[in-house]
C-alpha cells in the first residue's frame, strides 16, 4: 500500500513538473481545431516561427533534467526507508508512571548500553519518554524505543528470564535476537507490562531511584500511561 501511494505521488509530481517546465504545451489543441492529430505540428511550427524558440526549448530541457534528478533522489530515499523494517522514525511518545506517580526512565539520562532503568520524579526528560513500536517481530508485542535515542530499546539485562533481573537500555536488536525487548501492553490506561522472553511482568523494586525489575505476576502491577507527545 505504501509503495502504491508513493507511485501515485510520483506520477502526480511528474505531471506537475511537466506543466512547470512548459512541456505540456505540446499537448494543447489549437482553439477551434477539432482534429487532435494536427495540434503537435501546429505548436512546433509556432515555436519555429518564434525567434527565441531554440533558447526557450533549451531552458525547458534544462528544467526537466533538474526535476528528473530531484525525482530520482526522492525515489531512492523512499525505497531505502521502505526497505528497512523496524528502523526509528518520527513517532508518538508516552511516559509510564508507577502506582506512586514516578516515571520509568534511564538512570541519570545516561544512554550508554547497559545503563539501568529506574523510576524517578517525572521531569519531562527525554529518557523518560517511550515510543511503542509494533514492528517487534512478534504479533501483539511492542518495542519500547527511548525518547533520548530511539535506536535504543527497553531490554532485560543479558536476556535473563529469572525473577528480579534488572531492566536496562540497549540498542534495538534484530528480530532473531530481540526476544527480551518485546513487551505485551494492553490497550488500556492502566495496565501491567509483560516480557515476551520471560513471561514476567515489570515493576519498581523500591522507592524513587530504585531499579525496575521483572517479577512474578501473581498480583498485576499496573503502569499508567499519560498523554502522548509527538517529537
Amino acid at each position: 500500500m505504501e509503495n502504491f501511494r508513493f507511485s501515485l505521488f510520483l506520477f502526480s509530481f511528474v505531471d506537475h513538473c511537466r506543466t512547470v517546465c512548459g512541456e505540456r504545451k505540446f499537448h494543447r489543441v489549437r482553439p477551434g481545431d477539432t482534429d487532435r492529430s494536427k495540434h503537435v505540428n501546429w505548436d512546433r511550427a509556432a515555436l519555429r516561427a518564434s525567434p527565441n524558440s531554440i533558447s526557450k526549448q533549451r531552458e525547458k530541457e534544462h528544467c526537466m533534467r533538474k526535476l528528473l534528478v530531484l525525482i530520482t533522489g526522492l525515489a531512492v530515499a523512499a525505497a531505502v526507508a521502505l526497505a528497512v523494517p523496524g528502523s526509528a522514525s518520527a513517532a508518538q511518545y508516552n511516559v509510564f508512571q508507577t502506582e506512586d506517580g514516578l516515571c520509568m526512565g534511564v538512570q541519570g539520562g545516561n544512554m550508554t548500553p547497559g545503563t539501568v532503568i529506574i523510576t524517578w520524579t517525572c521531569d519531562e526528560s527525554l529518557n523518560q519518554f517511550w515510543s511503542m513500536d509494533s514492528n517487534s517481530g512478534a504479533s501483539g508485542y511492542w518495542l519500547l524505543r527511548n525518547g533520548a535515542n530511539p535506536n535504543e530499546c527497553l531490554s532485560v539485562f543479558q536476556k535473563a528470564t529469572y525473577v528480579g533481573a534488572q531492566l536496562v537500555i540497549w540498542p534495538c536488536k534484530a528480530f532473531n535476537d530481540n526476544q527480551d525487548q518485546r513487551w505485551s501492553i494492553a490497550d488500556a490506561h492502566s495496565v501491567p507490562i509483560l516480557n515476551f522472553n520471560s513471561g514476567l511482568e515489570i515493576l519498581p523494586s523500591g522507592s524513587q531511584g530504585s531499579a525496575v525489575v521483572q517479577w512474578v505476576n501473581r498480583v498485576p502491577y499496573n503502569w499508567t500511561f499519560n498523554d502522548f507527545v509527538g517529537f
